[in-house]
């Protein structure tokens, strides 16, 4: 019989450690996951600022000084190529940026992608009416006709307003200054 409660106990034992044992084992996973997780997005972090430095730098260098210079009623008439996806990282990564524990610092993120975005689609938008625009000076020129001269005025007048938008937009004080 002493054998008996021997092993019982000695079972009872063993099971208490193995369940101690894996108790420590999850709260260290958990710990190690929190770590992990937090090293990701520090790092996303990190990615997300030389993405936007690099962008905005670009942006500063070569677009930002000719929108500024843009006259009142007058068509912003630089064909801007944005053919590409400027924002690699932040759309590669978007579904990390709800794991950044700071409200402020996710909402502004969000904020200077959504206006970045926008203003990228505008230079798209400017470039599809510089075409319209090119098509129809030449339609005039070819065929003379005071229709095809009409069209002509209004894509002018159109892109004229539309470089007051891209005035206003692009030299926005919006764009981040960020810090090194």
């Amino acid at each position: 019989m002493s054998g008996l409660i021997g092993a019982l106990a000695g079972g009872l034992i063993t099971g208490g450690f193995t369940i101690y044992a894996i108790n420590r084992t999850e709260t260290f996973a958990k710990s190690s996951a929190a770590e992990n997780e937090a090293g990701l997005v520090r790092s996303l972090l990190h990615a997300i600022h030389d993405e936007l430095e690099v962008v905005f730098e670009r942006y500063r260098r070569h677009v930002a000084p000719q929108v500024e210079a843009l006259q009142p009623n007058t068509p912003f008439a630089l064909f801007f190529p944005v053919n590409n996806d400027y924002f690699t990282v932040f759309n590669g990564n978007a579904h990390l940026v709800g794991k950044i524990k700071d409200h402020d610092l996710r909402r502004s993120l969000v904020r200077t992608y959504v206006l970045a975005k926008g203003l990228v689609d505008t230079f798209r938008m400017n470039n599809h009416m510089l075409a319209e625009l090119e098509r129809a000076e030449e339609l005039a020129a070819a065929t003379g006709l005071e229709s095809d001269e009409r069209v002509r005025r209004e894509r002018y007048a159109a892109l004229c307003d539309y470089g007051a938008l891209i005035r206003l937009f692009g030299c926005n004080p919006w764009l981040p200054t960020l810090p090194h």
